[in-house]
């Protein structure tokens, strides 16, 4: 091999390896983002100028979840009998979360139907006399990693109501009033609800991490005969 030929090589050599680099490129922020949440190992460029770069390794990030189960004690209940939803919170989360098994303030309806209409809803002021914040605060729970956190959501007598009705509340945090809303079940017919959970009080009492975001939809049938 003469010295041209050897030169020549050399030099296809070196584009070929440039090439290869522009092609394929450094790991983008992105795609190491989105490899730390799917719990890939990854690594970002942290000096990407000529020469061997630098390799900072990333640690994949905490993940918080939390599922929302629901279902009716039973399929039908007759006109003033108690009307019970038995609610599962379940922690999908990579590690222990604390979540509060109240319905009030916690619960979000959505939507309530009785046979495709809207329910009659009787509106009244409530309170808290320590606020309705403390009372969150007390109620979280510490629910470990694919651990479950379980209450019911039971429906009470309501005089305007000529029956049964189930409660939720509007109240913020700091307040010590809110609003108390009762829906009514007291007529016959078809009964569809849609919720979820979301807690929205305080924090500080309570020693660990606080699930605050929102957990999936359910929606629960049943029959009031």
């Amino acid at each position: 091999m003469n010295i041209n030929t050897a030169k020549s090589i050399r030099v296809l050599l070196a584009l070929a390896l440039t090439v290869c680099w522009v092609s394929l490129g450094p790991p983008t922020l992105a795609q190491n983002d989105e490899d730390a949440r799917a719990g890939r190992a990854t690594s970002i460029i942290v000096n990407p100028s000529p020469g061997t770069p630098v390799i900072s390794p990333i640690q994949p990030t905490a993940f918080f979840k939390v599922d929302l189960s629901a279902a009716a004690s039973q399929p039908s209940y007759y006109s003033g009998e108690p009307i019970v939803l038995d609610l599962t919170l379940t922690n999908r989360s990579g590690s222990a979360v604390g979540l509060s098994g109240m319905i009030l303030g916690n619960i979000v309806l959505t939507s309530i139907q009785r046979d495709g209409t809207r329910v009659l809803t009787v509106v009244s002021e409530s309170s808290f006399g320590d606020g309705f914040g403390p009372e969150l605060d007390t109620s979280l729970v510490k629910v470990p990693k694919n651990g479950t956190l379980n209450t019911e959501w039971r429906s009470s007598h309501h005089d305007d109501l000529f029956g049964d009705a189930l409660l939720t509340s509007q109240y913020t945090a700091n307040e010590s009033t809110g609003a108390s809303l009762f829906h009514s079940l007291a007529q016959a017919g078809t009964y569809t609800l849609t919720f979820h959970y979301k807690y929205k009080g305080p924090t500080s009492s309570f020693s660990g991490t606080v699930f605050k975001g929102k957990t999936n939809s359910v929606t629960v049938t049943f029959t009031v005969m």
